[in-house]
C-alpha cells in the first residue's frame, strides 16, 4: 500500500455533499425510555384470539368435507341399519 500513498486524489467537481434537512419546529421528541412506546393493546386480544379461533373452525370444517372424521380423532363406525 505505500506505492498508493503517493497517488494524488481526484475530486470530481460535480460531485458535492448534500445540504442538511432541517427539522420541523413541531417534531416530537423520542422519550428518555423507549419502552413507554411499547404499550401491549389488551383490547386487541380478544379481536386476535377470536380471528385465530374462526381460522381453526373453518379449516377443520374443510378437512372434514374432504375427509370426515379426521380431524376428530376418533374411528369412525357405521351406522345400524
Amino acid at each position: 500500500y505505500a506505492a498508493t500513498s503517493q497517488v494524488p486524489l481526484i475530486k470530481d467537481p460535480s460531485l458535492r455533499v448534500p445540504p442538511p434537512i432541517p427539522a420541523p419546529k413541531d417534531l416530537h421528541p423520542l422519550p428518555p425510555r423507549l419502552e413507554d412506546y411499547f404499550v401491549y393493546p389488551f383490547t386487541l386480544e380478544q379481536f386476535v384470539l377470536e380471528q385465530r379461533e374462526k381460522r381453526e373452525k373453518l379449516k377443520r370444517e374443510e378437512l372434514r368435507k374432504v375427509a370426515p372424521g379426521w380431524t376428530s380423532g376418533q374411528t369412525l363406525l357405521p351406522d345400524s341399519a
